[in-house]
């Protein structure tokens, strides 16, 4: 089909009009033009550059760009006022996700000028928030030709719960539509002198009381017309604390949840979650007896379990352990608490685990378990006090044929160990190969001693796509402590040929009482990548600095280097973390043509021009959003997740889509 074209200047639309070579016929047919540009839906940046060239271009990229909305509350204006004057683009939409950040207890939502609690009259919240997302749902939907809405990927604090269920209801379509909800409830201690006086408390807890039931009932009609669905569209189902708040993590909040909450979950959710990431309240707390009946049912669905503790009695672990032996089918098990806690005991394999991270277990128990499902496992989680593996890892792998065939190979084989060096060692050698390694944290990658038992071992290093290092400050001291900083980003724990296939490279480092400058960055970034040159397959450094500091976001970086030799050649993607401010910037590398060598005419001397720079062009915030088939985002549940952008599953690595 041609374009349109009525949607043209006088100019353009003569051009259309005569006879053009084959490249202009291409994309005058506005298929042809919008398949090409789909191979820029990736990196996004070329899409948007692509959508200030003409209104034509435009027309092509913007349906593109919005396949995927990424709504963070505050940009919902912004949204709705594109979709007000592009309607037809409703129709572009694959999956939303919806997250509002005000998970923490803030008096201004909740207090009037008085300082008391605000009660409400009706079930609506009058979020102003909250209302502009109803009012794009309005605008989707009124320009949306498509019977099906997108798939919804909710993240939200419980505070604003009820508001949400105003615009759920509003729009029954889209309630049918959510694949994925995150509840943060809201970190407020329980202590009275919080608030100033016990009865302000007390007002605070029934208000909040009041959310975690309207939740309920939230959960319970989304599940049953999620249910009714033809599969069921609810996969996820993740309720825990904020992981970036120490304090929060460490000494607990009150959520003030009672039992008709926990029994609505009870009997909804199990009918269509696949996945169940959950940080129970403290065992202390009263909703213990409540809570732990949601283990007792069956899951059918259920394929994740994720749960987090943050001290853990003989109540839970006999739960669990009865939990886990009626759900043979879980591909993904990650167990965790901040307390020790007494060992879980597993008495039966899982089939289909991929993923494994279980940090309470007896020697023996681990062994015996680990053994049997090893094969099967992609993603495995060493924890250091796992005494047994330090001693025979050989307990727990499979047992080797005598031809030791390729079945073999491929039974030893893991795309993901998130482990110690020690550990990795021990494992390589008994003849365990990686792709990723995330190695824990040292303080000096000269403690890693990868010379001694990765790059030797021929197998081994061949295998390794991706290696995540972090150096840490212990004692107020770095082994390294007159050139720490030189030592870690020159790299010189990776020579030449040692990883030869090594695709991607996180270095986090740096003392966070030393706060960078721009320029200190800019250099820091230059050395890398000086020092890297010679990692010919490299194609994404990460770099983390605990003082670094995040560049203007209207700014182009352009560190300078000595010639085009001084990178490595296949460099496609810089990473820079601000550990500081919390704030990662994404930049594509722009490399410029390399400068000739000036030549002196009299006598015949070569002199280089200057150093040219490096072009490092900043990406969108949305590079490198992961979402499922099933209109689940990806959520990195470790706090060194998500730091990677490729695959390293898929042999090359591919760039994650």
């Amino acid at each position: 089909m041609d374009i349109d074209l009525s949607t043209l200047s006088l100019h353009d639309r003569a051009a259309a009009r005569r006879q053009g070579s084959a490249v202009e016929k291409v994309w005058r047919t506005a298929e042809l033009a919008t398949q090409i540009l789909s191979y820029l839906v990736r990196e996004r940046i070329d899409l948007i550059v692509c959508s200030t060239v003409s209104k034509y271009f435009r027309a092509l990229a913007l349906p593109l760009l919005v396949q995927t909305l990424d709504v963070h509350l505050p940009n919902a204006p912004r949204l709705c006022y594109l979709f007000e004057t592009n309607p037809k683009m409703a129709d572009s939409i694959k999956y939303i996700r919806i997250w509002d950040d005000k998970w923490t207890y803030r008096s201004s939502r909740s207090e009037t000028d008085d300082g008391s609690i605000h009660v409400y009259n009706s079930e609506e919240e009058r979020d102003p928030e909250w209302m502009k997302i109803a009012h794009l749902f309005d605008l989707i939907l009124k320009s949306r030709t498509k019977e099906q809405l997108p798939l919804l990927d909710i993240t939200i604090g419980v505070e604003s719960i009820s508001a949400l269920g105003v615009m759920l209801r509003r729009h029954e379509q889209a309630a049918k539509r959510v694949s994925a909800l995150h509840v943060m409830p809201c970190q407020m201690p329980s202590r009275p002198a919080y608030l100033g006086t016990s009865q302000q408390n007390s007002k605070v807890a029934d208000l909040f009381r009041m959310r975690w039931r309207q939740l309920g009932l939230l959960v319970k009609e989304m599940c049953e017309t999620s249910a009714n669905a033809n599969p069921p569209v609810l996969k996820r189902f993740h309720m825990d604390e904020d992981p970036s708040d120490w304090h929060a993590y460490n000494t607990g909040y009150n959520w003030w949840t009672d039992a008709e909450f926990w029994n609505c979950l009870k009997g909804t959710l199990l009918s269509t979650v696949e996945d169940l990431i959950w940080e129970p309240p403290p065992w202390t707390h009263r909703d213990f007896f409540w809570v732990e009946n949601l283990l007792e049912p069956e899951w059918p669905h259920l394929r994740t379990f994720n749960l987090k503790f943050r001290s853990m009695d003989s109540r839970w672990q006999s739960r669990i352990d009865q939990f886990l032996s009626r759900h043979k089918h879980l591909e993904n098990i990650e167990i965790t608490t901040t307390t020790n806690a007494r060992n879980i005991t597993i008495s039966n394999t899982f089939p289909k685990l991929k993923r494994y991270h279980i940090g309470m277990m007896t020697d023996d128990i681990m062994a015996s378990f680990l053994c049997p499902d090893f094969p099967t496992i992609r993603d495995l989680t060493v924890c250091a006090a796992w005494s047994s593996l330090l001693r025979s890892p050989s307990t727990f792998l499979p047992q080797a044929s005598l031809e030791k065939d390729a079945s073999y190979k491929d039974a030893l084989g893991l795309d993901v160990l998130r482990a110690s060096s020690r550990v990795a060692a021990l494992l390589v050698r008994s003849g365990v190969t990686v792709r990723h390694y995330e190695f824990d944290c040292v303080r000096s990658t000269k403690e890693l001693r990868l010379d001694e038992w990765l790059f030797p071992v021929r197998e081994a290093a061949e295998a390794v796509t991706c290696l995540d290092m972090r150096t840490c400050q212990t004692g107020g001291d770095y082994e390294d402590s007159d050139d720490d900083d030189t030592y870690t980003l020159r790299a010189r724990f990776l020579p030449a040929g040692a990883l030869p296939n090594l695709t991607e490279l996180v270095l986090s480092w740096g003392d966070p009482e030393k706060l960078l400058s721009a320029w200190d960055s800019e250099s820091l970034i230059a050395g890398a990548l000086a020092s890297l040159k010679h990692q010919k397959f490299l194609r994404h450094l990460r770099l983390e600095h605990s003082g670094g500091q995040s560049f203007p976001p209207w700014l182009n970086t352009v560190p300078e280097v000595e010639n085009s030799d001084q990178i490595p050649p296949r460099l496609e993607y810089i990473t820079w973390h601000s550990s500081c401010s919390s704030f990662t910037q994404r930049y594509r590398v722009m490399l410029p043509a390399q400068p000739d060598l000036a030549t002196d005419s009299t006598g015949g001397m070569e002199t280089r021009r200057p150093p040219f720079k490096i072009r490092l062009q900043r990406l969108p915030e949305e590079f490198g959003t992961r979402i499922d088939e099933r209109g689940v985002w990806d959520r990195p549940q470790r706090w060194r997740e998500g730091k990677t952008i490729f695959d390293h599953s898929k042999s090359p690595p591919e760039l994650y889509v």
